[in-house]
């Protein structure tokens, strides 16, 4: 993300891009119910309260997929860290296309502006 961005009117600074991550992995982990709703609204809203962006418009759904192509094929699989509670994380590598793909349509709902 921080590189497809930069030079945009959208550049990131690398911890900027971080917190995207963050939020859409925050998304993701309660998509799998590995937190609750509760959980993911306290980190989205943590995050906001540093005044990080959680999300950015060059983050569109082709470039997540490319994303995650190049995830898995450099760290020999996804190795998602995913949060399992709130301080609590592990790392997951069994996540399917499509819950891949409702979390990214979630994140944008939760948190591109409106």
């Amino acid at each position: 993300l921080e590189m497809a961005a930069l030079g945009t009117e959208h550049e990131l600074m690398h911890g900027e891009s971080v917190a995207c991550d963050m939020a859409y992995m925050t998304v993701l982990a309660q998509q799998l119910s590995l937190i609750t709703v509760a959980e993911r609204d306290r980190t989205l809203n943590m995050l906001r309260g540093c005044q990080v962006p959680v999300w950015s418009p060059v983050m569109t759904y082709e470039l997540f997929v490319e994303a995650v192509a190049n995830r898995v094929k450099n760290s020999m699989g996804q190795k998602f860290p995913l949060a399992v509670g709130i301080g609590k994380a592990r790392i997951v590598n069994d996540i399917s296309d499509e819950d891949l793909k409702q979390a990214f349509l979630r994140w944008q709902e939760l948190c591109a502006p409106n």
